[in-house]
């Protein structure tokens, strides 16, 4: 008996293997998809560098919003819009931007304005053209040369009693009464000048329209002075 099931073990063990073998030699399931990466979004490239010298110009319109002057300047071969700090611009003045950062499609808010282009300026000069000195109407020694950012007039003498003093830089600029109107008076900083003092200074040149880069202000009048006199009562 034991001859006669023996080969029947054999073939159902068989059998069982042959069943096995098809199922693991099956068709092999197919790959996920994959998902394509998304690109990645372009890079906004800054304005190309304009080929001409934009910064110098004539003001053809301000508009005047917070801390902000928008000028737009015209160059001769283009029209440019800057921002700079608030400044009292007119239209028709010669000036002169230092360069600054260009925006795109800026949206000035309290303009409800969009602006394709504008440059972001922390400075601005008002530009006028200076005709010769002379001899007579010089600048005192310590004073450094006049950019062509005003004009000078005759020596000009000054007292009064000092209203207000502001210190930029390498001057002090004291604000003078002169009785119905007051006027600014420049000395070198190491001239102690203080508010409520009555004061002469030395005769000194008036300059028109002078824009004090250390200040970022312009004065419609000053007169740069050689300093106090301190012989005078």
């Amino acid at each position: 008996m034991w001859h006669h099931l023996k080969p029947l073990a054999l073939c159902a063990a068989t059998l069982t293997l042959a069943a096995g073998c098809a199922h693991t030699t099956g068709k092999a399931p197919e790959a996920a998809p994959v998902t394509p990466a998304e690109p990645a979004p372009a890079v906004k490239e800054a304005p190309a560098a304009p080929s001409v010298n934009i910064n110098n110009g004539t003001v053809t319109e301000v508009i005047q919003a917070g801390r902000y002057s928008y000028v737009n300047v015209d160059s001769g071969s283009a029209k440019t819009w800057f921002a700079v700090p608030t400044a009292d611009l007119k239209v028709g003045q010669q000036v002169e931007v230092k360069p600054g950062m260009p925006v795109t499609n800026y949206l000035a808010k309290s303009l409800n304005r969009t602006f394709d282009t504008i440059y972001f300026s922390d400075e601005l000069v008002i530009k006028e053209v200076v005709k010769p000195a002379t001899p007579a109407k010089k600048l005192p020694s310590w004073h450094s040369p006049l950019t062509p950012t005003a004009k000078t007039t005759g020596s000009v003498s000054v007292s009064g009693k000092v209203l207000e003093v502001i210190n930029g830089g390498d001057y002090s600029y004291a604000r003078v009464d002169q009785g119905e109107t007051d006027i600014w008076v420049a000395v070198p900083a190491g001239d102690k000048v203080e508010q409520g003092q009555v004061v002469k200074f030395l005769s000194g040149s008036l300059v028109k329209n002078f824009g004090s880069a250390a200040l970022n202000r312009n004065f419609d009048k000053v007169i740069f002075s050689g300093g106090v006199d301190k012989q005078g009562k």
